[in-house]
């Protein structure tokens, strides 16, 4: 590992680690030093604006979530989807993209856009952009697009218990990010659904007990009195939301021994995440690139991608 490397990886922590007031104030820092990424940001803003009609969907900034409403045979052509990369991966062992047992991420950004370009179409169509636009206030980028797969698991109430993203967290990837989740199976409290603290409960609660994003909460007592406020992705098949993971106290994959879930996730940050910020981003930079030559995107989505690929 050279010098550099050993620098970045230690900063990329520290700023992920940034509470939220601290982090936007680094955040006003580094636009100061680099204001040609806050200027072409904003053209491309613009011009999303300008390109693509008004969307019926949004997401409220107190809130940090939404319920979200699709074409009904787009939602229901993205669960076929779902359902046969779920299909072929349970055909091949340990193919995983992830360490996660009980949350496997079973298809990325990569192999979607490859084999299912449709889906990433989708992704970047202008409407949907100002829509995570208009909540990031940013022009947005697609991060990833995953199929995940939570499969039924045993709890030993002796031995074992949650354990990471199970258990109440913030991620710390920015101070927003904007996830868009197609439930691709019914999903009730039994099959382990994202379970979230609205951002408005979230940043109070973060505030009082001086937390630090990317730190798990062990159980859920320090959170007991705020837990009639919470909020599950449950419904049918073909249920989508909106969250923001950054903001909202989160946790998902409680499943049980005969329960599980599927769903189909599109993940957009702004220029400010650390997954994009100047030098730190070697931190997380894909092994691949991703290969374009055979999607039909028009100039503006590709400007979404200009950051991954």
């Amino acid at each position: 590992m050279n010098l550099k490397l050993r620098f970045i990886k230690p900063a990329a922590k520290w700023i992920e680690a940034l509470p939220l007031t601290e982090r936007r104030l680094f955040e006003l820092f580094v636009d100061f030093i680099f204001p040609f990424r806050s200027f072409v940001d904003w053209l491309r803003l613009r011009k999303l604006g300008k390109s693509s009609e008004s969307s019926k969907n949004w997401i409220d900034k107190n809130s940090g979530w939404a319920k979200m409403e699709f074409d009904e045979e787009i939602t229901a052509r993205f669960t076929s989807v779902a359902k046969e990369v779920k299909e072929n991966y349970l055909k091949i062992e340990n193919k995983q993209l992830n360490r996660k047992e009980y949350l496997q991420q079973i298809a990325n950004l990569e192999s979607i856009a490859t084999k299912y370009p449709s889906v990433l179409e989708f992704a970047l169509q202008p409407s949907l952009l100002q829509t995570v636009g208009n909540y990031l206030g940013n022009f947005p980028i697609l991060h990833d697009i995953s199929v995940f797969y939570s499969p039924p698991q045993k709890l030993n109430e002796l031995t074992d218990k949650w354990q990471g993203s199970q258990l109440f967290h913030r991620d710390g990837g920015g101070t927003r990010c904007f996830k868009l989740w197609l439930l691709c199976d019914p999903v009730d409290f039994k099959n382990g659904p994202t379970t979230l603290l609205p951002s408005r409960v979230s940043d109070e609660i973060c505030q009082k007990l001086k937390y630090v994003p990317g730190k798990k909460f062990q159980t859920d007592e320090p959170l007991t009195e705020y837990l009639s406020e919470t909020v599950s992705l449950v419904g049918p098949a073909g249920s989508w939301f909106a969250t923001d993971t950054d903001r909202c106290l989160h946790y998902g994959s409680r499943t049980t021994e005969s329960s599980s879930r599927l769903v189909m996730m599109f993940h957009y940050v702004d220029r400010n995440s650390v997954y994009y910020l100047p030098l730190v981003k070697r931190n997380y930079q894909r092994k691949r690139r991703l290969d374009l030559s055979n999607v039909n995107l028009d100039k503006l989505a590709l400007a979404a991608l200009r950051s991954i690929s």
